[in-house]
């Protein structure tokens, strides 16, 4: 082989390894090559901070997606893992997402920008540089049902720097991280930071908001668990009163049935979609049967469970403790959410989901088989029972049962835990003149985020930063009628909130409304409509077609 032949081998073999920087024509004949590693593997090598990468490397486009540089990593001290996607520099946006997680973490997701009710491709393949992070735990990846192995709050016993890094200290250091590694991978371009989460993840977002808001500029927040002790404290009332008083998966239908019947007409549209449950009337005790049980009734027991759950958890005194549920219409998301798994892998929810449990389809386990989804395997519980036992109390009662606890009572005692998880912060009238702004939405049927206090704490949100025109300048709320948590549910939940969200923020466009459809199996395929920003609900014009958002318009109830 000659030597022109070996140069050109040799270049060959290191720009397939990414090692070949620049090849540059010279004089006199001959060529001078350069090797160096490309701008992904040399962020191994480069000084970035408080962080370790264990590794860097280019991955190939696939499934919608550019090649891109993966970046994987923790920090100094091991406690935090993230992962960071980013686009190559002539494709990237200039705008950095930051991916929150969902109930008690304890994974590294891939950072491809996906979140509930957007695009089916994540953002990383519309530009944006993407990152997720573990929140500084793993967990329990052998757990009987996949959905537990993210809802494992083990990690918690003895560990309070754990659980401080998964109430907001984890997702803070993984922006950090993704910051430094973003500025460095893209030559140190300009570029803005935003937050997309839900559910746990959209709790995730406000406590940045409350404790690192000077690292983002805009927010997408998603039925958030902001008020998590509260929630869990309904879940565990919920549990203690199925526990003596079930409601059978045949009733919760008939339930959401007559909510439907009794509201779906109120915003002019007999058309299977509660638009304001604040204006629907029901009690279910008008449902109670006049003599022996029947599938058209609800004994005086079924009646007095579905109230409970209606009115939420009160002390031994009568004393209201946390928020209740309205009546949205879907209650159980009849023939739709099962608390089974449907064809595009989004979760059919709906009250035996979450607490109620005895679905005829049985739990999905993860590797295709079934089991049936009694009260202690419903998703409410799970979380209610780790909480309980690993995260809410000093010292953590890991072998106690759900029955020997009783928060309802003793709320004092999660003082600790509400400063730690909750969301303490009300007062955001000084993201008007920073620029930054929030986007929340939430599903009026989300069983576990209580719609009702949500409002509540948007109204507190509303009073503390100047009132109703100043928030709406900066921080604006979107009820999703009939959607379930984060998802699901008799809804039109397909929609996206990052564009409007970056257009607020860059270009000073407020959103009034979101377009939102259905791609699922809820029977709304092919209908459009729009979100109305709070406290504006969709009502009818009177005539056109359901389908046609052009028919319907936002009011002030």
């Amino acid at each position: 082989m000659n030597s022109n032949s070996w140069r050109s081998t040799r270049a060959t073999l290191l720009a397939s390894a990414g090692l070949l920087s620049m090849v540059a024509g010279c004089g006199g004949g001959g060529t001078t090559i350069i090797f160096e590693p490309d701008a992904c593997q040399r962020l191994r090598s480069q000084s970035l901070g408080d962080i370790v990468l264990e590794q860097a490397h280019h991955e190939d486009a696939r499934d919608g997606y550019p090649r891109h540089c993966l970046a994987q990593g923790h920090t100094l001290d091991g406690r935090v893992a993230f992962e960071v996607r980013m686009p190559q520099p002539e494709d990237w946006n200039s705008r950095l997402l930051v991916q929150g997680g969902g109930g008690y973490a304890g994974q590294l997701d891939p950072a491809l920008g996906v979140y509930r009710s957007g695009a089916d491709a994540g953002l990383l393949a519309h530009g944006y540089a993407v990152v997720t992070t573990d929140t500084g735990h793993t967990g329990n990846q052998t757990a009987e049902v996949y959905y537990q192995r993210f809802l494992d709050g083990s990690w918690g016993l003895n560990e309070p720097q754990a659980e401080t890094d998964f109430a907001w200290r984890g997702m803070r250091a993984a922006t950090l991280a993704a910051q430094r590694i973003v500025a460095a991978y893209e030559d140190g371009r300009s570029y803005r930071t935003y937050y997309v989460g839900c559910s746990g993840g959209g709790r995730q977002g406000l406590k940045m908001a409350e404790r690192a808001a000077e690292l983002f500029d805009g927010f997408v927040i998603g039925d958030p668990t902001f008020a998590f002790t509260r929630d869990m404290t309904r879940m565990h009332w919920n549990r203690t009163t199925l526990q003596v008083l079930p409601l059978p998966y045949a009733k919760v239908r008939l339930i959401e049935r007559a909510v439907i019947g009794r509201c779906d007409a109120l915003d002019g549209a007999a058309d299977g979609i509660v638009s304001n449950p604040l204006a629907c009337s029901f009690n279910p005790f008008e449902l109670q049967c006049s003599g022996a049980d029947a599938p058209n009734c609800l004994t005086p027991d079924e009646a007095v469970a579905a109230f409970r759950i209606y009115s939420g958890a009160q002390d031994g005194a009568g004393h209201q403790i946390t928020f209740g549920l309205p009546a949205s219409g879907a209650e159980a998301c009849s023939g739709l959410c099962d608390g089974s798994v449907d064809g595009n892998g989004h979760f059919r929810e709906g009250w035996p989901w979450w607490f109620t449990g005895g679905v005829p389809s049985g739990l999905d386990t993860g590797d295709e088989t079934k089991i049936p989804l009694t009260l202690d395997r419903t998703f409410g519980f799970v979380l209610m029972d780790q909480f309980l036992r690993y995260l809410a109390y000093t010292p953590d009662r890991p072998d106690a049962t759900w029955y020997q606890f009783d928060p309802a009572n003793q709320i004092a005692g999660l003082d600790a835990a509400q400063a730690l998880y909750d969301v303490q912060r009300v007062d955001f009238s000084d993201f008007r003149a920073s620029g930054k702004r929030v986007l929340m939405y939430s599903g009026w049927g989300d069983a576990l985020v209580s719609p009702l206090g949500l409002i509540d704490y948007y109204d507190r949100v509303t009073r503390a930063s100047g009132g109703a025109a100043a928030t709406q300048s900066m921080f604006r709320l979107f009820m999703v009628p009939g959607m379930q948590h984060c998802e699901g549910g008799k809804a039109l939940d397909y929609f996206d909130a990052v564009t409007p969200l970056v257009r607020w923020v860059e270009d000073g466009v407020a959103p009034d409304t979101l377009r939102a459809s259905n791609r699922y199996e809820t029977g709304f395929v092919g209908r459009e409509r729009d979100l109305c920003a709070y406290p504006k609900v969709s009502v009818y014009r009177g005539r056109g077609s359901f389908d046609d958002p052009a028919s319907f318009e936002c009011r002030a109830p």
